[in-house]
């Protein structure tokens, strides 16, 4: 099986205790950490990640606007 190869783009991340939170893929300004969808669905806003002392930053990711599955990308339309 290949592996299609994604262009990565810097997007907005959060490092808190060594963990790092990346943008969820569906809601605007939300934020996410290891392990969501399966053990954690919580996300967390900009403002909560700065509360607990988060520190922003930049991390090349891959583009959330391509590819994305086809549930996925209806979910984003509606929001």
């Amino acid at each position: 099986m290949k592996e299609k190869i994604v262009d990565r783009i810097p997007q907005p991340v959060f490092w808190w205790k060594g963990l790092m939170f990346v943008p969820h893929l569906t809601i605007k300004d939300a934020f996410v950490g290891p392990g969501y969808g399966k053990h954690d669905v919580r996300y967390w806003s900009r403002e909560q990640l700065t509360l607990l002392g988060a520190k922003e930053g930049t991390h090349p990711l891959a583009d959330p606007t391509v590819d994305l599955p086809e549930k996925l990308q209806k979910a984003k339309k509606n929001v």
